[in-house]
C-alpha cells in the first residue's frame, strides 16, 4: 500500500494561540510532529496541508512538502481533503496526523492501519473507567464483534444495567482509504453529527465503515500551554532514557 501522512496544521487556536509555533526544548510544535512522522518508514511522503505561508514556510523548513489551503476550512479532515484534491495528491491510504500530536510513534500507525483492508476508514481505541467514560468531553465508541464501530458519543455508552461495562474511548487519529476522501469530500452534515458535534458521525451515516483497532497507547495532544509545558518535561524523560 502507498500510505501518506496528512499533516493539517493552522496557526490560529481557540485555546492557545500559535501553538504550533511554540517551542518544546528547541524545536516549534510542528518540527517535533514532522520529525516524527518523518521516522515512520511506512509512509511514502509526509505533507503539511497549512492554513498560510507562514505554517508553510515552517513545514518546509523541516523537509516536507507543504500545500496552501483555504484558512477556513472548518476542521483537519476537510483541510487534508482540499490539499489532496488541490495537488492531485495519490495514495491508497492517507493518515491524518494532527500537527499538535507530537509522541505519535511508528508502532501506534502500525496499530492503526491493522485491517486496511477491511473498511474505508481505520481509528483507534482505548479502554477507560466509568469516571472518564461519564466525561462529555471524552468520545466514546462502541464496535461490532469484527471491530467495526456502530455508534460515535459523548455520552455514556454502552448502557449496563447488571455488573460493570466496558468502556471505550476513542482516539481521534485516522486513516483514510481513497474511496472514503472522495465520498467524505462530498458530504454534507447529518442529524446525528450536529447532535453530537462528532464529524465520524457524518460518515457512519453515510454508510463508511470505520474499523476502530485497540491500542494501550494514549495520543497526547497539545491543547493548552500547561500541556506544552508537560510535554518539555515528557521530551526529557525520553532523552534521559
Amino acid at each position: 500500500m502507498k500510505i501518506i501522512c496528512m499533516i493539517p496544521a493552522r496557526a490560529d487556536s481557540k485555546r492557545f494561540h500559535h501553538k504550533i509555533f511554540a517551542h518544546i526544548d528547541d524545536m516549534p510544535l510542528l518540527g517535533h510532529v514532522i520529525t516524527a512522522a518523518k521516522k515512520v518508514f511506512l509512509f511514502e511522503e509526509v505533507i503539511v496541508a497549512a492554513c498560510s505561508k507562514e505554517v508553510m514556510d515552517l513545514a518546509t523548513r523541516y523537509g516536507v512538502r507543504a500545500v496552501l489551503t483555504d484558512p477556513s476550512a472548518p476542521n483537519g479532515t476537510m483541510r487534508i481533503i482540499e490539499a489532496i484534491k488541490k495537488e492531485g495528491i495519490d495514495g491508497d491510504f492517507f493518515v491524518n496526523w494532527q500537527a499538535d500530536e507530537p509522541f505519535i510513534t511508528e508502532t501506534l500507525i502500525h496499530t492503526l492501519l491493522q485491517g486496511a483492508d477491511q473498511a474505508d476508514i481505520l481509528t483507534l481505541k482505548i479502554k477507560i473507567d466509568q469516571k472518564s467514560a461519564l466525561e462529555s468531553s471524552t468520545v466514546k465508541v462502541v464496535t461490532d464483534l469484527a471491530g467495526k464501530a456502530l455508534y460515535f458519543s459523548r455520552a455514556l455508552i454502552p448502557f449496563q444495567r447488571e455488573g460493570e461495562a466496558v468502556y471505550y474511548k476513542h482516539i481521534g487519529l485516522y486513516a483514510f482509504s481513497k474511496r472514503a476522501i472522495a465520498m467524505i469530500a462530498g458530504l454534507e452534515q447529518t442529524p446525528l453529527e450536529c447532535n453530537e458535534s462528532l464529524e465520524q458521525l457524518r460518515w457512519l451515516e453515510n454508510g463508511l465503515s470505520i474499523k476502530v483497532n485497540v491500542t494501550d497507547n494514549e495520543v497526547v495532544s497539545i491543547d493548552t500551554e500547561n500541556d506544552l509545558i508537560q510535554a518539555q518535561a515528557l521530551i526529557c524523560k525520553i532523552k534521559c532514557v
